[in-house]
């Protein structure tokens, strides 16, 4: 995460607003479909309900500051608001979350952001993370056993974790930041990155790595997997991939930039049928279903979709806000309040906060939220941990 990009990005969520956000994330408000189930229908009898929850988001310590949400659902067709409800977790479950007292947990080499982590297996953690080489963003990975502690890796090339650094065969991606990780069903590893040759310019595009191992050595493409589109809504940069299967399909939002720095900015939608080797754009995706920037999508315990992204709030600040659907592209129906606000200087939250990535461990019914941190200052880039327990 580039410090000039997250200030750009708080500049247009300020413009906008946190109650205007979740205007604009109508998911709360969007006719037409309901959440709960794998399918849609629609009604011309949609009818609106309020479901009220408390939230509590703390730092760990004693202080508690509390807050009501409500998530706000539109339900369709025969689907009442009691249905929406994913099987047995309720939304408003999400709501409560723990800042880890020990925040910020991982402070990487030059500076640790853009996380994304995953459970590899019972126990054991990675993280995909943007870091540097050099002064050049660059995208490093680390392993955990308890999400607190982690430990970059080490390979043949860099001692400090890194696995993708300098311009890859086409020149144009010197720069890498923001990455996903995912396993191929024919078992290689792929990292989704966006790259570009000049910081100032910032004509970003999505770029894939592949490797026969996790730790790599990463082959990277000479052309961008998601190139720009001329005249659309990502026709000058693009950042902040996050990708999920449904169906046999992958799905992929990023945010699309069509000038920069002044934007506008928009949620952008992708497919693929080939494991992740070639999209296929779906362009726009409406604010009336798809909320938040530098967001995170992933599969829940429930079989639904749970999203969390960041929004505006009234005073123009940076909070996290979450929200779900039964589709990768939406509708997302959201809590009505963000589940996590800068904490302050106290927690190193000084200045704001950034790229939330959702796991869950359903066998302990917990989930967990790394997110990127800077302090007063605007710099370094930190990661640090919050988690929200559920069910009984």
């Amino acid at each position: 995460m580039r410090a000039t990009n997250a200030g750009r990005i708080a500049s247009f969520l300020a413009g906008i607003g946190h109650a205007a956000a979740l205007a604009i994330a109508a998911c709360s408000t969007s006719p037409g479909t309901g959440e709960g189930g794998g399918s849609t229908s629609s009604s011309s009898g949609a009818t609106a309900s309020t479901a009220a929850t408390t939230t509590a988001v703390t730092d760990g310590s004693s202080s508690t500051e509390a807050t009501t949400a409500a998530a706000t659902t539109v339900a369709s067709g025969s689907t009442s608001a009691g249905d929406l409800t994913g099987g047995d977790l309720e939304l408003g479950e999400l709501a409560a979350w723990t800042r880890h007292p020990d925040n910020p947990i991982f402070l990487g080499n030059s500076f640790a952001a853009d996380p994304h982590v995953w459970e590899e297996s019972p126990g054991q953690y990675r993280m995909v993370y943007t870091d540097a080489v050099e002064e050049r963003q660059a995208i490093a990975m680390a392993t955990s056993t308890d999400l607190v502690s982690w430990t970059p890796i080490a390979n043949a090339q860099y001692p400090d974790g890194v696995v993708l650094a300098g311009a890859g065969p086409g020149g144009q991606d010197l720069n890498q930041e923001t990455a996903v990780y995912r396993r191929t069903d024919d078992g290689q590893h792929q990292i989704f990155y966006i790259g570009y040759a000049d910081e100032i310019e910032y004509h970003t595009a999505i770029y894939k790595a592949e490797a026969s191992e996790i730790e790599g050595p990463y082959l990277r493409e000479a052309d961008p997997v998601i190139p720009w589109t001329p005249g659309g809504p990502d026709s000058f940069a693009m950042t902040s991939p996050t990708i999920v299967e449904h169906n046999g399909q992958l799905f992929m939002t990023y945010i699309g930039w069509q000038s920069y720095p002044d934007g506008p900015v928009i949620n952008v939608g992708a497919t693929s049928d080939d494991d992740g080797r070639t999209w296929d754009k779906h362009g726009e995706l409406s604010w009336d279903d798809i909320f938040g920037v530098e967001a995170h999508t992933e599969p829940g315990p429930d079989g639904l979709f749970y999203r969390v992204g960041i929004t505006g709030d009234t005073q123009g600040g940076d909070v996290i806000t979450l929200g779900r659907a039964p589709h990768p592209f939406g509708p997302f129906t959201t809590l009505a309040e963000p589940i996590l606000v800068p904490g302050g200087a106290r927690v190193g939250e000084g200045d704001t906060i950034m790229s939330p990535t959702l796991m869950f461990r359903d066998d302990i019914e917990t989930a967990y939220m790394l997110y990127a941190a800077v302090d007063t200052g605007g710099w370094p880039w930190v990661t640090s941990l919050a988690s929200c327990d559920y069910g009984g």
